[in-house]
């Protein structure tokens, strides 16, 4: 069984238990308590009225969530004095009963749906406590999903040590049929078996050639994961070899209830809620597919904004209130049972992302830091003052704000990023061309810290976006800063003083323009995928012939003369040696190496060039030289021939040898950090372009 789970990483499940352990003001109080991370508090009501006492601190405070047959509230309880945050109204049955909480956010959600949704990050901790007819009452807490499954079923000796004298025998793809899987059916046949454009390939020759597949005539639909997964996103490669339809599904209460990603081959694509059985379209789009093709797709839902992606483009959008939690799954439609699908290399991760369409209301959610705003199915200022909102949670970092904002000529607006009360805020400002403003006709990005306001970097932009309705991204990766209007990149800064915080927008009317921000969004990126690891097979000598020459570390380099040196005897220079990768790169990217033990007398160049040109490589390559003396590493950045650069130095942490160093081109920069991911330190920084 551990070789099953060799593939597979689950967030942690701590199944907290539902011991009573007193009695306090008319409530019964779990062992368990309310925790930061996270957590649901899960239980069943068998008649109504019923109470409960949520993240209660010592003196009393908390919140307080009563369920009554004509609705629901969720307050606040702060001195003696009760706050209401949210209201529903209408018919409730007595049933399941779930108050999820995320960060600052609250969910309530009974009879398969969201009932009530409010902001509050007053109380993360507590006690947790009930009173009226209520059943199975417990505390579940939870960490990020974590899950992978490539279907990899077969022990590593199997492919490997059959292989060992001879790579070219082993157990065949056509052989291996298992029907053990992490997955469960919940209709039709699956069962995890080779890919069968390959059927006949050896095992040994393929680090995974295992896929899940349907195989029965009719609706088949799989699922993995826990009953209280909430705000995920799933991917998954998909081929359809004959099937109708193909899909992803999240939150599968049952086989007739879940959110549906649904592909038909001819089209359309759909957003679906199974209810009972029956479908609801929520967003469609024109669109079918070809059989045979692989597709990567994704599904996600966050607080009720369900997104779904064809190879990384987004296809469909809808929000739900619909069941809130649950499992996820891997769908098709078959017309017989050889025309079915395969699926591969399943991604699960939790989001965090937020939009607001400002067409719900969500209590709690927007915080006015400045002016006054008016917020129905857009955002703007009320008067000529300026004015910003802020939302989310303290810790945020690394993210992207986005807004579709309509700027009127004489007005201004913008995002905001990393907001914290004590050290400042990120601004993206944007002002039209007439707006009686320092900054009109231009795009900066501001530090406002102290009182004090720093432009980070600006961009004239005349009447560019006069009247226009135009989506903007304010993002922050690791100090770099970036505005884009309709992805393209406008601005962008560096500045590594405020690193997490808040996300919000700006806005400020002229006499006559009022400026509108709708499709606020606040994204977290997804981590790029890593390379796997090159199996021990693909490392044996005779293996060359096949995979061996280009799986090791070495075939993707070039030998060539050096290009310099700072020594000046001809034994120092006949051990320099230069190498280039044989890769073409475009874009922003990163390199990432380890320092050789380097003497006083050494330098380590990195070289971003274009070697087939040299006059290109005269011009517009970039050159970093890297020496250590005395425990101190020493950088220096240079473009074409120049003789000056930007340089910096650093203290290191330990001896010269294996120290990590990551060089990064982000827009017009090129950032050189030192030391491990999680602590990293900044090297130098040069604006290059």
């Amino acid at each position: 069984m551990d070789k099953v789970f060799s593939t597979l990483s689950l967030s942690a499940v701590l199944l907290a238990g539902a011991a009573v352990a007193r009695a306090e003001a008319g409530f019964t109080y779990l062992d368990d308590q309310a925790e930061a991370g996270g957590y649901d508090v899960i239980t069943t009501m068998e008649k109504l009225p019923v109470e409960l006492s949520l993240a209660e601190q010592a003196n009393g405070d908390g919140y307080r969530l009563k369920m009554t047959a004509n609705g629901a509230q969720l307050a606040t309880q702060a001195h003696g004095v009760s706050h209401v945050l949210a209201t529903a109204q209408g018919h409730i049955d007595p049933g399941s009963l779930v108050a999820q909480r995320r960060g600052a956010h609250w969910r309530i959600i009974t009879g398969k749906r969201v009932l009530i949704e409010a902001d509050d990050d007053r109380w993360h901790e507590g006690k947790i406590g009930y009173r009226g007819s209520l059943k199975d009452n417990r505390v579940q807490p939870v960490e990020d999903i974590f899950f992978d499954d490539d279907f990899m079923r077969v022990a590593a000796d199997v492919a490997l040590n059959s292989a060992k004298d001879d790579p070219h025998q082993g157990m065949r793809i056509a052989d291996v049929k298992i029907d053990e899987t992490l997955w469960k059916p919940l209709a039709g046949k699956w069962s995890t078996t080779g890919l069968s454009e390959n059927e006949q390939a050896q095992v040994a020759q393929s680090a995974n050639p295992f896929v899940f597949k349907t195989s029965e005539a009719g609706t088949s639909l799989a699922t993995t994961g826990r009953p209280f997964w909430d705000n995920y996103q799933m991917e998954a490669s998909i081929k359809p070899e004959g099937a109708t339809a193909v899909g992803l599904a999240l939150y599968v209460q049952d086989d007739k209830n879940y959110l549906l990603f649904d592909w038909q081959a001819k089209g359309p694509m759909q957003l679906r809620a199974m209810v009972n059985g029956k479908p609801r379209i929520l967003d469609q789009a024109a669109g079918g597919y070809e059989q045979k093709q692989w597709y990567r797709v994704r599904f996600s839902d966050a607080d009720g904004v369900l997104r779904a992606y064809v190879d990384d483009a987004e296809v469909l959008r809808a929000h739900t209130g619909l069941f809130g939690r649950g499992p996820a799954g891997v769908y098709a439609e078959n017309p017989t049972k050889e025309e079915s699908a395969v699926f591969d290399d399943v991604s699960i991760r939790s989001v965090k992302d937020v939009r607001d369409d400002f067409d719900l209301n969500v209590p709690g959610r927007w915080q006015t830091t400045a002016g006054s705003w008016r917020m129905a199915n857009a955002a703007q200022p009320v008067d000529e003052r300026a004015a910003s909102a802020v939302l989310g949670e303290g810790g945020w970092k690394d993210y992207i704000t986005s807004a579709s904002i309509t700027l009127p000529a004489d007005a201004a607006a913008g995002l905001i990023l990393d907001q914290s009360a004590d050290k400042g805020a990120y601004l993206l400002r944007v002002a039209g061309s007439k707006a009686k403003l320092p900054y009109a006709g231009k795009a900066q990005i501001v530090k406002v810290a102290s009182g004090q306001t720093t432009v980070l970097g600006e961009t004239a932009i005349g009447n560019r976006f006069d009247g226009k309705k135009v989506n903007w991204d304010f993002s922050a990766q690791r100090g770099y800063l970036k505005g884009t209007a309709n992805d393209t990149r406008i601005v962008d800064a560096f500045d590594e003083s405020l690193a997490t915080g808040r996300a919000g927008m700006f806005a400020q009317r002229g006499a006559k323009g009022i400026p509108q921000l709708t499709a606020f969004t606040v994204d977290f990126p997804r981590p790029h995928a890593t390379w796997a690891k090159v199996p021990e097979l693909y490392e044996l000598e005779r293996q060359a012939e096949t995979m061996g020459g280009w799986s090791t570390p070495e075939g993707f380099w070039i030998n060539a003369a050096p290009v310099s040196t700072i020594a000046t005897s001809d034994s120092a220079t006949a051990t320099n040696k230069t190498l280039w990768h044989k890769g073409t790169f475009w874009g922003d990217g990163s390199v990432r190496f380890k320092l050789p033990a380097l003497t006083a007398d050494q330098q380590l160049k990195l070289m971003f060039d274009n070697v087939q040109s040299a006059a290109a490589a005269r011009n517009r390559s970039i050159t970093l030289t890297l020496r250590a003396s005395g425990g101190t590493l020493k950088g220096n950045l240079l473009r074409g021939t120049a003789t000056q650069g930007k340089s910096g130095e650093l203290k290191l942490e330990g001896p010269v040898a294996g120290q990590p160093v990551e060089v990064q081109q982000r827009g017009t920069f090129i950032i050189v950090r030192v030391g491990n991911p999680d602590k990293a330190r900044t090297l130098l920084v040069a604006r290059m372009a």
